[in-house]
């Protein structure tokens, strides 16, 4: 949070950061494609990765990569969120609010993949030769 409180010298900026951060470590692991910690913490909607998990390998370049594997997750969670949201009548307020705020959301996930980097590096994936 000090680094982009800092970089942005903006408390909404770091705080949305920090906090996509630690969505990313806990919930949005590169990991679930396998049944790991993050999915577990995920209780009854654990469901919702199993498809994700049948079709990308463990460690696969579309989980265990720099942006690639945070696109592919944000996306992959984006489907059943629209569903959801359609099926409540929200999608059109959600759209909105999400382009009105977007540096918020921008921050956010900087934060998720900041933290997949960080997975990324204790793996050792980011460092192999």
């Amino acid at each position: 949070m000090l680094v982009a409180l800092a970089l942005t010298h903006d408390n909404a900026i770091a705080l949305c950061t920090s906090v996509g951060n630690l969505i990313g470590g806990l919930y949005l692991s590169p990991d679930l494609d396998i049944p790991s910690r993050p999915w577990y913490r995920w209780w009854i909607f654990r469901f919702i990765w199993i498809p994700y998990q049948k079709s990308i390998p463990h460690r696969h370049y579309l989980s265990h990569s720099p942006v690639i594997g945070t696109i592919g997750r944000l996306l992959y969670m984006g489907i059943p969120l629209s569903l959801l949201l359609g099926a409540i009548g929200m999608l059109n307020e959600a759209a909105i609010l999400a382009f009105s705020h977007w540096q918020i959301i921008l921050a956010a996930v900087v934060g998720i993949e900041i933290s997949c980097i960080l997975h990324l590096a204790a793996d050792g994936i980011l460092f192999r030769r």
